[in-house]
């Protein structure tokens, strides 16, 4: 089995730039947008047969802690016990974590194959938001160098191979980082080194770092965002039009006695009652959740965590097919200012987002009055002109804005 670089990714709607689309691996098909729960197989809390009841296909773990535990030796899909599609990240976090790891690219590449991976990631040099644009520059120059000799050493033709963007939040390095990704043979590209801004809440950051990518990479080439799993901010990268995630949020924040929600996430003493109807918060009060002992408390966070997790991407699929993405992220942007400041970007970019908008939404009976910025209206107004400009001489009266609209040359003041 052989894939094409630019054959592997079918897009089948858009609604901003978010798009629902199919992504095909030699273990079966991804459909977009799509989190990858992170396994970390020492240290699991919640099962892989559970996350597949919960509609999770696709796994992502680390190949290069399975490579220095020397733990594995045979097929990655029998040692999860999960038939669907693997994803294995390189290593790179422990280099932006540890400073190095003890594996070269030739090791990493060929354990990858060995183990019968459906997504492979190449070693690269994750750049991270304290470089400064030196350390920036290198860790893209070294990534790059990576991504170049990773294609002499492959030897497989089954498995999707990931290019990792590093540059961080200069966004010149990244647009380049993207550009020459693009010219190399990978089927998908990943935006690294988001992790610590989107710890600091600096979500603007990041979107302006997608939005480099997304400026400068094929429309062929799905996109993943390293690292992001909060899912009240879920819904603004896809909008961007990320395609895939991976995240161990839902590990980490059990770990922690936190319970996430699709706004935000709580301290588990400090919550009253329940607002979820999952398994875990029917079954348990707050206070017989808190009177567990500690790992079956974080086993049973981590189910609801995950699920959570689970049921934003739903939600985010169904938006995107009625079209109405652009309301379920207003409705998240006065929930906490950096949140708005996300808004605020998107808003600010609503003229490249008005070239994907889907004006045919199945379940929208028209636009609020006070949407004026939303990008669907600058669509609107497009096919408003190009309307009354082919027809020359205007017969009917166009409303935009609220004003009327009865001539060529009052038409091209708007």
């Amino acid at each position: 089995m052989r894939f094409d670089v630019d054959g592997i990714f079918e897009i089948k709607r858009y609604c901003l730039a978010a798009r629902i689309g199919k992504i095909r691996t030699k273990s079966g098909f991804l459909e977009t947008p799509y989190l990858f729960p992170v396994i970390d197989t020492r240290r699991q809390f919640v099962s892989t047969q559970e996350l597949n009841e919960l509609g999770f296909k696709g796994l992502i773990t680390n190949s290069y802690l399975l490579f220095k535990r020397k733990e594995i030796v045979d097929d990655i899909h029998v040692y999860l016990n999960h038939d669907g599609v693997v994803m294995t990240d390189s290593g790179g976090y422990q280099i932006l974590e540890f400073g190095q790891v003890n594996a070269s690219q030739e090791e990493i590449i060929g354990f990858q194959e060995k183990i019968n991976v459906d997504i492979a990631v190449i070693l690269d040099v994750p750049t991270g938001s304290n470089a400064n644009y030196a350390k920036a520059f290198e860790s893209v120059q070294s990534t790059l160098n990576n991504a170049q000799t990773s294609i002499k050493l492959r030897t497989r033709q089954d498995i999707l191979w990931v290019g990792p963007i590093q540059g961080g939040e200069y966004l010149d390095l990244v647009k380049v980082c993207t550009q020459r990704l693009s010219s190399l043979p990978f089927h998908i590209l990943a935006l690294g080194s988001p992790t610590e801004f989107l710890e600091r809440y600096n979500y603007e950051k990041v979107l302006q770092m997608i939005y480099t990518v997304k400026l400068n990479a094929p429309p062929s080439r799905p996109i993943h965002l390293f690292g992001a799993g909060h899912p009240a901010i879920l819904p603004f990268f896809v909008a961007l039009g990320v395609d895939l995630f991976d995240s161990a949020s839902y590990a980490l924040y059990a770990r922690d006695d936190r319970y996430l929600t699709s706004l935000r996430t709580y301290r588990l003493d400090d919550i009253y009652e329940f607002p979820c109807k999952c398994d875990v918060c029917r079954k348990f009060s707050p206070k017989e959740l808190r009177s567990l002992n500690k790992d079956n408390r974080r086993r049973l966070l981590a189910k609801h965590n995950i699920f959570v997790l689970a049921q934003e991407m739903a939600i985010i699929k169904q938006a995107i097919y009625h079209g109405t993405l652009w309301d379920l992220i207003q409705s998240k942007a006065h929930y906490h200012p950096a949140l708005f400041r996300a808004f605020k970007f998107l808003i600010n970019h609503k003229r490249y987002l008005s070239k994907y908008a889907y004006l045919n939404g199945m379940g929208r009976s028209g636009l609020f009055v006070l949407d004026h910025e939303r990008p669907e209206l600058l669509s609107i107004k497009k096919r408003i002109k190009e309307h009354m400009l082919q027809n020359h001489s205007i017969k009917k009266i166009a409303i935009i804005n609220g004003q009327k609209i009865s001539s060529i040359h009052e038409l091209y003041k708007k």
